[in-house]
Protein backbone atom coordinates (compact mmCIF):
# COMPACT_ATOMS: atom_id res chain seq x y z
CA UNK A 1 0.00 0.00 0.00
CA UNK A 2 3.11 2.58 0.62
CA UNK A 3 4.83 1.39 -2.39
CA UNK A 4 1.49 1.85 -4.45
CA UNK A 5 0.75 5.68 -2.69
CA UNK A 6 4.34 6.56 -2.94
CA UNK A 7 4.44 5.47 -6.92
CA UNK A 8 1.62 7.93 -7.76
CA UNK A 9 3.31 11.18 -5.46
CA UNK A 10 6.61 10.64 -7.41
CA UNK A 11 4.40 10.63 -10.87
CA UNK A 12 2.78 13.93 -10.27
CA UNK A 13 5.66 15.37 -8.77
CA UNK A 14 7.64 14.86 -11.95
CA UNK A 15 4.73 16.00 -14.13
CA UNK A 16 4.18 19.21 -12.46
CA UNK A 17 8.12 19.79 -12.56
CA UNK A 18 7.74 19.40 -16.33
CA UNK A 19 5.12 21.88 -16.68
CA UNK A 20 6.57 24.34 -15.15
CA UNK A 21 9.74 23.82 -17.11
CA UNK A 22 7.76 23.93 -20.27
CA UNK A 23 5.88 27.40 -19.52
CA UNK A 24 9.65 28.46 -17.77
CA UNK A 25 10.98 27.65 -21.45
CA UNK A 26 8.80 29.48 -23.51
CA UNK A 27 9.61 33.63 -23.83
CA UNK A 28 7.14 36.18 -22.41
CA UNK A 29 7.72 38.53 -25.74
CA UNK A 30 7.18 35.73 -27.73
CA UNK A 31 3.50 34.93 -25.76
CA UNK A 32 2.17 38.55 -26.27
CA UNK A 33 3.00 38.40 -29.96
CA UNK A 34 1.12 35.31 -30.25
CA UNK A 35 -2.11 37.13 -28.29
CA UNK A 36 -1.60 39.58 -30.51
CA UNK A 37 -1.97 38.35 -33.82
CA UNK A 38 -5.06 36.37 -32.71
CA UNK A 39 -6.85 39.93 -31.64
CA UNK A 40 -8.44 41.59 -34.88
CA UNK A 41 -9.20 44.83 -35.32
CA UNK A 42 -11.01 47.61 -37.62
CA UNK A 43 -9.43 48.26 -40.63
CA UNK A 44 -9.71 52.27 -42.08
CA UNK A 45 -12.27 51.18 -44.97
CA UNK A 46 -14.43 49.32 -42.33
CA UNK A 47 -14.28 52.68 -40.21
CA UNK A 48 -15.36 54.65 -43.31
CA UNK A 49 -18.72 52.49 -43.69
CA UNK A 50 -19.45 52.79 -40.16
CA UNK A 51 -19.10 56.37 -40.49
CA UNK A 52 -21.04 56.42 -43.59
CA UNK A 53 -24.23 54.36 -42.64
CA UNK A 54 -24.27 56.57 -39.08
CA UNK A 55 -24.37 59.79 -41.26
CA UNK A 56 -26.83 58.11 -43.58
CA UNK A 57 -28.95 57.55 -40.70
CA UNK A 58 -28.80 60.60 -38.54
CA UNK A 59 -29.36 62.61 -42.17
CA UNK A 60 -32.89 60.55 -41.82
CA UNK A 61 -33.67 61.52 -38.23
CA UNK A 62 -33.18 65.14 -39.08
CA UNK A 63 -35.05 64.91 -42.28
CA UNK A 64 -38.49 63.20 -40.74
CA UNK A 65 -37.59 65.97 -37.75
CA UNK A 66 -37.62 68.37 -39.91
CA UNK A 67 -40.85 67.09 -42.17
CA UNK A 68 -42.68 67.04 -38.55
CA UNK A 69 -41.93 70.61 -37.43
CA UNK A 70 -43.46 71.71 -40.85
CA UNK A 71 -46.61 69.91 -40.64
CA UNK A 72 -46.87 70.92 -36.78
CA UNK A 73 -46.52 74.47 -38.00
CA UNK A 74 -48.67 73.88 -40.61
CA UNK A 75 -51.30 72.76 -38.40
CA UNK A 76 -50.96 75.56 -36.34
CA UNK A 77 -51.22 78.42 -39.04
CA UNK A 78 -54.81 76.28 -40.00
CA UNK A 79 -56.07 76.36 -36.38
CA UNK A 80 -55.27 80.35 -36.26
CA UNK A 81 -57.20 80.97 -39.29
CA UNK A 82 -60.24 79.08 -38.33
CA UNK A 83 -60.32 80.65 -34.84
CA UNK A 84 -60.03 83.98 -36.76
CA UNK A 85 -62.60 82.84 -38.35
CA UNK A 86 -65.05 82.02 -36.24
CA UNK A 87 -64.49 85.69 -34.62
CA UNK A 88 -65.83 87.10 -38.04
CA UNK A 89 -68.39 85.00 -37.46
CA UNK A 90 -69.69 85.82 -34.27
CA UNK A 91 -68.64 89.56 -34.61
CA UNK A 92 -71.38 89.44 -37.91
CA UNK A 93 -73.78 87.14 -36.24
CA UNK A 94 -73.72 90.47 -33.35
CA UNK A 95 -75.27 92.62 -35.65
CA UNK A 96 -78.94 92.94 -36.47
CA UNK A 97 -80.93 91.18 -38.81
CA UNK A 98 -81.87 94.41 -41.07
CA UNK A 99 -78.59 95.59 -40.16
CA UNK A 100 -76.33 92.49 -41.66
CA UNK A 101 -75.94 93.38 -45.53
CA UNK A 102 -73.09 94.20 -47.48
CA UNK A 103 -71.69 98.22 -47.80
CA UNK A 104 -70.69 97.43 -51.32
CA UNK A 105 -70.14 94.15 -53.56
CA UNK A 106 -67.80 92.05 -54.11
CA UNK A 107 -65.62 91.87 -57.72
CA UNK A 108 -65.57 88.59 -59.40
CA UNK A 109 -62.28 87.20 -60.01
CA UNK A 110 -60.53 84.68 -61.62
CA UNK A 111 -59.68 81.48 -59.23
CA UNK A 112 -55.96 82.76 -59.37
CA UNK A 113 -54.31 79.31 -59.69
CA UNK A 114 -51.05 78.77 -61.62
CA UNK A 115 -51.28 76.97 -65.03
CA UNK A 116 -50.27 73.08 -64.25
CA UNK A 117 -50.39 73.52 -60.49
CA UNK A 118 -51.03 70.71 -58.07
CA UNK A 119 -54.50 71.68 -56.75
CA UNK A 120 -56.17 72.83 -60.27
CA UNK A 121 -59.93 72.75 -58.70
CA UNK A 122 -58.80 74.74 -55.63
CA UNK A 123 -59.28 78.68 -56.34
CA UNK A 124 -56.88 80.63 -54.63
CA UNK A 125 -59.22 83.83 -54.88
CA UNK A 126 -62.32 83.21 -52.72
CA UNK A 127 -63.94 85.86 -55.14
CA UNK A 128 -63.82 83.19 -57.76
CA UNK A 129 -67.55 82.46 -56.63
CA UNK A 130 -68.66 85.60 -56.78
CA UNK A 131 -71.32 85.42 -59.87
CA UNK A 132 -72.29 89.25 -61.73
CA UNK A 133 -69.99 91.81 -63.85
CA UNK A 134 -69.18 93.89 -60.68
CA UNK A 135 -69.88 96.30 -58.31
CA UNK A 136 -73.85 98.01 -59.23
CA UNK A 137 -74.89 94.55 -60.88
CA UNK A 138 -78.05 93.93 -59.93
CA UNK A 139 -79.11 90.22 -59.02
CA UNK A 140 -75.44 89.66 -58.54
CA UNK A 141 -74.84 85.79 -56.57
CA UNK A 142 -72.46 84.07 -54.95
CA UNK A 143 -72.12 80.40 -55.44
CA UNK A 144 -72.59 77.94 -52.30
CA UNK A 145 -70.71 74.98 -52.28
CA UNK A 146 -70.28 71.60 -50.71
CA UNK A 147 -66.70 71.57 -50.63
CA UNK A 148 -65.33 75.12 -51.95
CA UNK A 149 -61.71 73.37 -52.81
CA UNK A 150 -63.12 71.86 -55.27
CA UNK A 151 -64.82 74.25 -57.80
CA UNK A 152 -66.20 71.55 -59.62
CA UNK A 153 -68.33 70.33 -56.48
CA UNK A 154 -71.72 70.94 -56.58
CA UNK A 155 -74.20 72.50 -53.86
CA UNK A 156 -75.73 71.99 -50.80
CA UNK A 157 -79.64 70.52 -51.02
CA UNK A 158 -82.16 72.79 -51.45
CA UNK A 159 -79.40 74.91 -52.87
CA UNK A 160 -79.39 76.61 -56.31
CA UNK A 161 -76.65 75.37 -58.84
CA UNK A 162 -76.70 79.45 -60.02
CA UNK A 163 -75.94 80.46 -56.71
CA UNK A 164 -77.46 82.65 -53.79
CA UNK A 165 -78.38 86.21 -54.26
CA UNK A 166 -75.92 88.85 -52.19
CA UNK A 167 -77.60 90.59 -49.72
CA UNK A 168 -76.40 94.13 -50.24
CA UNK A 169 -78.10 97.70 -50.06
CA UNK A 170 -80.55 97.12 -52.81
CA UNK A 171 -81.76 93.79 -52.09
CA UNK A 172 -81.76 94.56 -48.46
CA UNK A 173 -83.34 97.69 -48.27
CA UNK A 174 -80.73 99.52 -45.88
CA UNK A 175 -81.07 103.38 -45.87
CA UNK A 176 -78.64 105.05 -45.44
CA UNK A 177 -76.27 102.32 -46.02
CA UNK A 178 -75.30 100.28 -43.59
CA UNK A 179 -73.24 97.00 -43.07
CA UNK A 180 -70.32 94.56 -43.18
CA UNK A 181 -67.54 95.70 -45.51
CA UNK A 182 -66.47 92.61 -48.24
CA UNK A 183 -63.20 92.71 -48.13
CA UNK A 184 -60.20 91.41 -48.91
CA UNK A 185 -59.13 93.01 -45.51
CA UNK A 186 -55.68 92.30 -44.47
CA UNK A 187 -54.61 91.90 -40.67
CA UNK A 188 -51.41 91.27 -38.69
CA UNK A 189 -51.60 88.34 -36.25
CA UNK A 190 -47.70 88.02 -34.75
CA UNK A 191 -45.83 86.63 -37.73
CA UNK A 192 -48.91 85.31 -39.86
CA UNK A 193 -50.73 87.82 -42.21
CA UNK A 194 -54.43 86.94 -41.75
CA UNK A 195 -56.62 88.37 -45.26
CA UNK A 196 -60.66 87.82 -44.75
CA UNK A 197 -63.14 87.50 -47.20
CA UNK A 198 -66.83 88.15 -46.60
CA UNK A 199 -70.07 87.40 -48.08
CA UNK A 200 -73.80 87.43 -47.33
CA UNK A 201 -76.92 85.99 -48.86
CA UNK A 202 -80.10 85.44 -49.56
CA UNK A 203 -81.02 81.57 -48.17
CA UNK A 204 -83.95 79.95 -49.49
CA UNK A 205 -85.19 77.76 -47.08
CA UNK A 206 -87.23 74.89 -48.70
CA UNK A 207 -88.86 73.75 -45.71
CA UNK A 208 -91.00 76.36 -45.19
CA UNK A 209 -93.87 76.92 -47.48
CA UNK A 210 -94.05 79.70 -50.15
CA UNK A 211 -97.26 80.92 -48.77
CA UNK A 212 -95.16 81.68 -45.56
CA UNK A 213 -91.84 82.37 -46.51
CA UNK A 214 -92.56 83.93 -49.99
CA UNK A 215 -89.18 84.18 -52.62
CA UNK A 216 -85.52 83.10 -51.61
CA UNK A 217 -84.96 85.89 -49.21
CA UNK A 218 -85.99 83.38 -46.25
CA UNK A 219 -82.52 83.71 -43.81
CA UNK A 220 -79.39 84.83 -44.49
CA UNK A 221 -76.28 83.19 -44.87
CA UNK A 222 -72.53 83.90 -44.05
CA UNK A 223 -69.38 82.97 -45.36
CA UNK A 224 -65.64 83.96 -44.82
CA UNK A 225 -62.66 82.96 -46.40
CA UNK A 226 -59.40 83.40 -44.44
CA UNK A 227 -56.13 83.05 -46.37
CA UNK A 228 -53.37 83.00 -44.39
CA UNK A 229 -49.64 84.28 -45.64
CA UNK A 230 -48.63 87.59 -47.50
CA UNK A 231 -49.28 87.35 -51.63
CA UNK A 232 -46.33 86.81 -53.85
CA UNK A 233 -45.23 88.94 -56.67
CA UNK A 234 -48.09 88.17 -59.39
CA UNK A 235 -50.84 88.90 -56.07
CA UNK A 236 -51.68 85.43 -55.70
CA UNK A 237 -51.82 84.14 -52.19
CA UNK A 238 -49.62 81.75 -50.84
CA UNK A 239 -52.17 79.35 -48.92
CA UNK A 240 -55.72 78.22 -50.39
CA UNK A 241 -58.75 79.66 -48.26
CA UNK A 242 -59.97 78.41 -45.07
CA UNK A 243 -64.12 78.82 -45.69
CA UNK A 244 -66.79 78.71 -42.79
CA UNK A 245 -70.02 79.24 -42.95
CA UNK A 246 -73.26 80.11 -40.61
CA UNK A 247 -77.21 80.66 -41.19
CA UNK A 248 -79.21 83.77 -39.65
CA UNK A 249 -82.88 83.36 -39.15
CA UNK A 250 -84.78 87.14 -39.33
CA UNK A 251 -86.68 87.55 -36.04
CA UNK A 252 -90.20 86.39 -35.17
CA UNK A 253 -92.96 88.44 -36.09
CA UNK A 254 -94.75 90.12 -33.53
Amino acid sequence: MRYVLGGRLGRARTWLAGTRGSSASLPTGRILATRASEERGFTLVELMMAVLLISVGVLAVIGTLDASATSILAAQRHEQGVAFGQREIERLRAYSYAELDLSSRPTQSSDGNTPGGTYPNHPRNPNFYVVGSGPGTVGQRFLVKRNYRDKNSGTPAGVSSSGELLVDDVTNGASPPVGVAPGPETFAAGSTQITVYRYLSWRNDNRCPDAVCPGEKDSKRITIAVVLGPSGPDGIRSERPIWLSSVVTPPPTP
